[in-house]
């Protein structure tokens, strides 16, 4: 069988990690590679990603490439979607497969309708599926706990806590949790909604759709934690009194003001006893727990590469994790 062929769109910390793990691959052939930065264009992929020369340099742009060879693309570019319409267009115009890491894309069905529906049309239009996936969202929050239901007779109420120490993360998640800030700043960031991390909302009403619940109310909180000593880390200085990291809360509420869902993000430098927790109340109720709690980065890059060839069988258009078969690693064995 011929492997796969797959082009990385986005050479940031996770998209290097994805074409890292592309190489590995027997199912897949690395074919391409693009990034805007001009440091980047025209160097080698493979001396890029730290793997060897591979013999294929990173363009700026997706036309540039021999597209003749490519079935796939894995974008792992921004956060919101309408940062990332254009790109999903060019591509989807191509007429190729789409699995990113975009967390808005991951349940994109509540917000930016307009574009969403345009984009969705286009990827019926041309034949191709788009994925959004990810560790969170994607995987933890909601489609972990979403499979964990099926082996329930009733569902109640869902809760997941995830704590994780970020001074193991990449430099950009450390940053992105408001490490080093000040809490005036940080409380100001939050406002402007250039803080926090990306997806709770999503997958709450991915659980929530999928089971049916009935969602009258979604509240969202962030909150700062500070720390009482001196931190570094290889990315951020963070000095006593200063934010090391944040706990966000999303939650659905019914009409009665009862939790349906409740969603606990801790991420901050140097926490102890890291682990994830999924309780289910229901018939029977169940509780699941992950000591040291699932590695972010490594999660990451693994479910974007371990879902490519899932996109090709799956349904047109735009899809979640509900709708490919049941994902799983590849090419270990």
């Amino acid at each position: 069988m011929q492997p796969i062929g797959v082009v990385q769109f986005g050479l940031g910390p996770i998209g290097k990690g994805v074409a890292r793990i592309i190489c590995e691959k027997k199912e897949l052939a690395l074919v391409g590679g693009v990034d805007t930065n001009p440091q980047y264009i025209g160097k080698d992929l493979g001396d890029l990603i730290g793997v060897g020369p591979l013999g294929v340099p990173v363009k700026g742009s997706l036309s540039e490439l021999p597209l003749d060879k490519v079935q796939v693309v894995v974008h792992t570019t921004q956060s919101y979607i309408p940062q990332i319409y254009s790109q999903l267009e060019e591509i989807i115009k191509l007429k190729l497969h789409v699995v990113s890491t975009t967390e808005e894309l991951s349940f994109p069905f509540i917000k930016n309708k307009e574009m969403v529906n345009n984009l969705n049309n286009l990827a019926v239009e041309n034949k191709v599926s788009v994925l959004g996936t990810g560790v969170n969202p994607g995987f933890l929050m909601d489609s972990l706990p979403l499979f964990l239901t099926s082996v329930l007779k009733k569902v109640y109420k869902i809760r997941v806590l995830r704590l994780m120490d970020a001074a193991k993360r990449r430099g950009p998640f450390q940053v992105k949790i408001g490490s080093g800030l000040s809490i005036e700043e940080f409380k100001r960031r939050v406002s402007e909604g250039t803080l926090g991390h990306v997806g709770l909302e999503e997958s709450v009403y991915f659980v929530a759709t999928s089971l049916g619940m009935k969602v009258a109310r979604y509240t969202e909180t962030i909150d700062p934690v500070t720390t009482d000593a001196f931190i570094k880390t290889d990315h951020v200085e963070v000095e006593p009194g200063k934010v090391r990291g944040l706990y966000q809360v999303g939650t659905a509420l019914d009409e009665e003001g009862k939790e349906l869902i409740k969603l606990e993000f801790n991420a901050f430098l140097n926490a102890m006893d890291p682990h994830d927790l999924i309780e289910i109340t229901g018939e029977p109720s169940l509780k699941v727990l992950i000591p040291g709690g699932t590695p972010g980065d490594i999660a990451t890059t693994s479910i974007a590469v371990n879902c490519i060839p899932k996109v090709l069988s799956a349904p047109r258009g735009l899809i979640t994790m509900k709708d490919i078969a049941l994902s799983h690693n590849i090419g270990s064995f």
